[in-house]
């Protein structure tokens, strides 16, 4: 509460009070008697809400010094690569590297809702999609509740701020008949890496990480590796290999090191979509084939609630078997 409280009439009581610190201070039915001990009384009027006011202050800890945004921005870096690993560090790096550079040098207390809102409305400007241009927002928004929370910064509200509505995403997969067509156009060992992605239905960087040999087997044609979905639940990453991945999988040469080295290869053979609508392809393909949909989030990594794993434990020789079905 920043402002005095309000000498108010009360209809029904006929008398007049002031209210603060959520309590009602009952001042009398005569107003030059309220007016007097409203603005002199020690317990009920201006000096009491003072000496209130003063004490709530001192006790809600105050940031002693407010950073600029870049330091704001680095300290967030740090719990971030601490929490999240690289991979984590490289996505807030890449969403707040335009808000770093615009707004580095200001006092971080001094971005307000408004100055917000002009940068969302300066990448609209520049024609970055609506989807990137909410990945960056909500990475700001992020970073200052992060700050606050440590009272690094004062608390900052960026509720008006709204993420942008975004159309109907457009179906995206690879259908058998184009991942064979697709096999034919490449060299040997681009279309091992290929088969492998489509036969286990894994992420690009789960791919690269199989095949370097990142993670390790937890039993027969399962491999066990930490990823994005160790982060997420606290669960490994379990993918199943059906016995024509694990024949693939002996062929694939360790190529690449870095998921994005592998997206670029793609992306020069087969567009900018690069490998992962092949993922998208083979939960489609699998759904069509009959498995359950249960089953396909299993095999993509979506792993169910802890509960769920405490009273049904995954069988993964029956989710090898479902993904026997995707075949070239």
């Amino acid at each position: 509460m920043t402002r005095p409280p309000k000498l108010s009439f009360h209809k029904h009581r006929k008398t007049y009070f002031i209210k603060w610190g959520g309590h009602f201070h009952w001042l009398g039915k005569d107003r030059a008697l309220a007016e007097r001990l409203y603005l002199e009384d020690a317990t009920k009027g201006l000096p009491a809400w003072t000496k209130w006011k003063i004490s709530r202050e001192r006790a809600t800890p105050r940031p002693h010094a407010v950073p600029i945004v870049a330091e704001l921005l680095l300290r967030f870096f740090d719990a971030k690569a601490t929490e999240g690993g690289p991979g984590t560090l490289r996505f807030y790096k890449g969403s707040l590297a335009r808000f770093g550079r615009r707004y580095g040098r200001w006092p971080a207390d001094s971005v307000t809702p408004f100055v917000l809102q002009t940068f969302k409305d300066n990448l609209l400007r520049l024609g970055l999609a609506r989807k990137t241009v909410n990945h960056e927002i909500a990475a700001v928004k992020t970073a200052y509740l992060w700050g606050s929370d440590l009272l690094l910064i004062p608390p900052a509200n960026f509720r008006g701020v709204r993420s942008l509505p975004l159309p109907p995403p457009e179906p995206k997969g690879y259908t058998l008949t184009e991942v064979r067509e697709m096999l034919k156009r490449v060299d040997a060992d681009l279309a091992a890496w290929i088969a492998l992605a489509w036969l286990t239905a894994a992420r690009p960087s789960e791919v690269v990480r199989v095949v370097n040999g990142e993670g390790q087997w937890a039993e027969a044609g399962v491999y066990r590796l930490p990823g994005k979905t160790t982060l997420r639940s606290g669960h490994f990453r379990h993918l199943a290999f059906s016995e024509r991945a694990l024949l693939v999988l002996q062929s694939c040469r360790p190529r690449w090191r870095r998921p994005g080295s592998w997206s670029w290869a793609m992306r020069r053979v087969l567009g900018p979509g690069g490998p992962h609508p092949l993922r998208h392809g083979a939960a489609t393909h699998l759904i069509r084939a009959g498995v359950t949909r249960a089953q396909v989030d299993l095999i993509l990594g979506h792993l169910p609630p802890r509960v769920s794993l405490t009273y049904a434990p995954i069988e993964w020789q029956l989710l090898r078997q479902s993904v026997a079905r995707l075949q070239l």
